[in-house]
């Protein structure tokens, strides 16, 4: 590695993305594995958890997962509370969770609209919320994205 890249290396800092189990969130928890990141990876399919971890492994990186609804506050406080516990700290919260109800705006149902934004924006928030507690008390700083 390069100079100018290993400035940018994330050896041994711990990264939790959200919605890790397919499409961006995937493609993401294995780019920051390969720029040197543990990854603590988030979603509600256990079992595609469990192959992102299998390949974040053979990359001689650390994978934590867990299963988490992350419209629930509860489960969101759990998932940061153990998470943090088993790793000492996370340097990086990637809040890349979302869903979507494909509708006209004049027959989008409330209680689908209520449900996308328990994902997309209170989950962030619960998440931010949650990490931001400890990143604080930390002292260290952190990013989230």
């Amino acid at each position: 590695m390069s100079e100018n890249l290993q400035k940018f290396s994330l050896k041994d800092k711990w990264a939790l993305i959200t919605g890790a189990s397919k499409g961006i969130g995937r493609s993401t928890a294995i780019c920051m594995a390969e720029a040197g990141a543990n990854v603590i990876a988030v979603a509600r399919s256990e079992e595609l958890l469990k192959t992102l971890r299998d390949e974040i492994k053979m990359m001689k990186r650390e994978c934590e997962i867990f299963r988490c609804d992350v419209s629930s506050e509860k489960e969101i406080k759990d998932v940061v509370e153990e998470a943090w516990k088993l790793t000492g700290g996370i340097d990086f919260l990637i809040n890349n969770a979302g869903i979507t109800y494909i509708s006209t705006a004049e027959e989008f149902p409330t209680g689908e609209w209520k449900k996308v934004l328990d994902v997309n924006v209170n989950g962030a928030f619960y998440f931010s919320r949650e990490w931001g507690k400890r990143a604080i008390a930390r002292g260290k700083g952190g990013s989230i994205v």
